[in-house]
């Protein structure tokens, strides 16, 4: 592995396969030519472009969108282009600062888009993280944990998988979290959520989580879409909000 420590909060897969194995995969993409774009303006004039010409398809037919997915559109291709830095400078983003992968590790298993507009999405050999890793059982292996709820400003959206349309995610999220304070026992949870989730969207907890996600942050949706990533934009829809930690 490493002896540096690295955190990255984003929107991936942690069960990914590999591009050439993974059957969500466009075989005809290829990693190393979105990946590898450090520094290459002309690029990412092209994704702004694009990104833009999205913004303002979606703001003129409306497709059941809502207000704060409009706006989230809008401050998205408004920062486009630059990102704070720790020391608040500003630089350019290029096409290496979404990824997070590591294929040259067999067993990685995590594909990650970061979101370069937050410098405090992704940092690496910090003081405390890592001496709260070695000082604990956690020890020098990376991990990964899928964060309920999606990640702020982005956390309490929810879209249906299928077609991105506005989902009661928020409602079903905050009646679980209510339902854990007594504590109950997994199979009693599930009990009780699929019960709210038929009296109130008329499915099962279960159907729930297969057909809705937390809203995808758009920078992350459009830069997949304009890699040609995924087979398909529901693929792009089902990525969890992740937080990765690795030692490289």
């Amino acid at each position: 592995m490493g002896i540096r420590i690295h955190k990255v909060i984003g929107y991936g897969l942690d069960d990914f396969k590999g591009f050439d194995k993974d059957d969500r995969i466009n075989p005809d993409f290829n990693y190393d030519e979105y990946a590898n774009q450090s520094d290459n303006a002309d690029h990412m004039q092209k994704f702004k472009a694009h990104f833009e010409k999205e913004y303002l398809r979606r703001k003129e037919v409306r497709n059941g969108l809502d207000y704060s997915f409009e706006w989230s559109y809008y401050f998205d291709s408004k920062t486009l282009g630059q990102k704070p830095t720790y020391n608040n400078h500003i630089d350019s983003v290029d096409g290496s600062d979404f990824f997070h992968y590591h294929g040259e590790y067999e067993d990685s298993n995590v594909l990650l888009f970061s979101c370069p507009l937050f410098s405090d999405w992704y940092r690496y050999d910090d003081i405390i993280d890592y001496c709260e890793r070695t000082t604990t059982n956690s020890g020098s292996s990376d991990e990964v944990v899928e964060i309920e709820g999606g990640i702020y400003p982005y956390s309490g959206s929810y879209r249906k998988i299928d077609d991105g349309s506005v989902s009661k995610g928020i409602e079903v999220l905050q009646h679980k979290n209510y339902l854990k304070e007594s504590k109950p026992s997994h199979d009693e949870l599930l009990a009780k959520m699929n019960e709210f989730c038929l009296a109130v969207i008329g499915m099962t907890y279960i159907e729930f989580k297969k057909t809705t996600n937390t809203v995808i942050p758009n920078i992350i949706f459009e830069y997949a879409r304009f890699c040609g990533m995924f087979k398909d934009d529901s693929e792009i829809r089902r990525l969890k909000p992740l937080l990765y930690t690795y030692w490289r």
